[in-house]
């Protein structure tokens, strides 16, 4: 990632042209090759990282003096939430790659903290402790943080707000839809949303501004709690019928018969679909005890 980061600022052709200096310090190495073993060892699922100070001023490399952020760590925060912060340099180019390799900008939602670590640098600055913290943690049961992407418009036919809904879905999203609003001047709108795992929001936001005449989007993290869900089939007049029974902590608190398979047996039998919907549910609650 470097490299090619690397080859783009000094016009190289091939990331092997370009001589890292010290990124390829063995520091920087063990830097790197020490946050693959962690992330294997401790299984992690998910990394979140605030935004990255930039740091200002100037900096002396074995190409000479460079301003702060260096231009390789700055390419490699592109298109990433940063901050402004007090004079040396506080994120290197090794830092910045890892980050964009392994993390997820943004602060997680709810979790429990299990261990905490620290690593101190060796300078020292006025503003704040050269001091970087990381938490392992762990999210509780049925707890999962997501994005929640939307954007209002006001000026799209409905069909490109239902194409926009599919679109959604079919790039991953845990659901997508759109509500009626009314919008400045009078004017009747859309909301239009989709809910979708951190490491999916950038391509929600890249698929909601594709395909609607939007300016914009909003996106903020969210949390749900996802009751447990497990299938049952039943039998009925019309065929077999898979059942969605959601429960939490063992209690069961409600079922639903799959409605696509209901209205498939209900046109090969020639019935209403509500009505293969009515006899699965009768069907499951009767097993009930």
């Amino acid at each position: 990632m470097v490299g090619s980061v690397g080859s783009e600022i000094c016009k190289r052709d091939r990331p092997e042209e370009v001589h890292f200096h010290e990124v390829g310090a063995v520091d920087s190495i063990v830097d790197v090759v020490g946050v693959a073993v962690a992330l294997d060892w401790l299984g992690i699922d998910e990394i979140r990282a605030s935004p990255p100070p930039l740091g200002s001023g100037m900096v002396q490399t074995q190409h000479g003096p460079m301003p702060v952020p260096a231009p390789a760590t700055l390419e490699l925060l592109a298109g990433r939430e940063v901050r402004p912060s007090g004079p040396g340099e506080r994120t290197t180019p090794t830092g910045a790659a890892i980050l964009a390799a392994t993390s997820v900008p943004g602060l997680p939602g709810s979790f429990v903290p299990r261990r905490i670590g620290y690593g101190i640098g060796h300078r020292d600055f006025d503003d704040a402790p050269n001091v970087l913290r990381a938490c392992l943690g762990f999210r509780e049961r049925g707890g999962e943080a997501l994005y929640l992407v939307e954007t209002q418009i006001d000026d799209a036919a409905p069909q490109v707000v239902a194409h926009a809904i599919e679109a959604c879905l079919q790039a991953g999203a845990l659901d997508a839809w759109a509500a009626p609003i009314v919008m400045k001047k009078g004017r009747p709108g859309h909301l239009l949303a989709a809910l979708a795992p951190a490491s999916l929001r950038d391509r929600m936001i890249e698929t909601i501004v594709r395909e609607t005449p939007t300016l914009g989007v909003r996106y903020h993290a969210v949390d749900r709690l996802a009751l447990e869900r497990r299938f049952e089939e039943v039998e009925t007049a019309f065929g077999t019928v898979p059942v969605k029974v959601a429960s939490l902590g063992g209690e069961v608190l409600g079922a639903a018969p799959e409605w696509e398979v209901c209205r498939a047996l209900a046109a090969a039998s020639g019935v209403p679909a509500r009505k293969v919907r009515e006899e699965a549910l009768a069907r499951w609650y009767s097993r009930r005890p």
